[in-house]
């Protein structure tokens, strides 16, 4: 199970708007089971394409460290200035993100599994006694046979 503090905004402050709204993202609401695509699902291709791009611009603390050299230091205040962002984005991430996408899209992993998927892994030491249940979202043998699907029973946004 999961913790997190939150903050519900509501129309008229009742506990049961609150139940309402977040009952959807319950951990303990379950369904039938159904295959979704495992989390490892062009994995490879994002790295490879990523490490790509750290060799093409830089890597992020490089790209700040030029944004700074660039346009100066910035403090916080400096941050939230539109045109200092917009500058940002323009210049160093969206260049390099549209690299990545491009990368992504052409790579022969980008639709495949990663082999070493660390589901698969955890899967087969809860088989063998190494660790204890992982969640609800446990793999199944399917990830032995290179599908990368993933047989869960929790909720789609839980």
């Amino acid at each position: 199970m999961s913790h997190f503090t939150i903050l519900v905004l509501t129309k008229h402050g009742k506990e049961s708007e609150v139940k309402r709204l977040l009952e959807p993202f319950d951990e303990n609401i379950k369904m039938d089971e159904y295959d979704t695509d495992c989390h490892c699902m062009g994995e490879v291709a994002e790295r490879e394409a990523e490490k790509e791009a750290d060799k093409k611009f830089g890597t992020y603390d490089e790209m700040r460290k030029a944004f700074a050299t660039r346009y100066g230091e910035g403090n916080k205040e400096n941050w939230d200035d539109e045109i200092r962002r917009k500058k940002w984005q323009e210049e160093f991430t969206n260049p390099r993100q549209k690299y990545v996408h491009e990368l992504v899209a052409k790579h022969p992993m980008k639709d495949k599994q990663n082999p070493i998927c660390l589901w698969l892994v955890s899967d087969l030491r809860m088989k063998v006694g190494v660790v204890g249940l992982a969640g609800s979202r446990v793999p199944t043998i399917q990830n032995l046979s290179g599908i990368g699907t993933l047989l869960v029973v929790d909720g789609p946004v839980s």
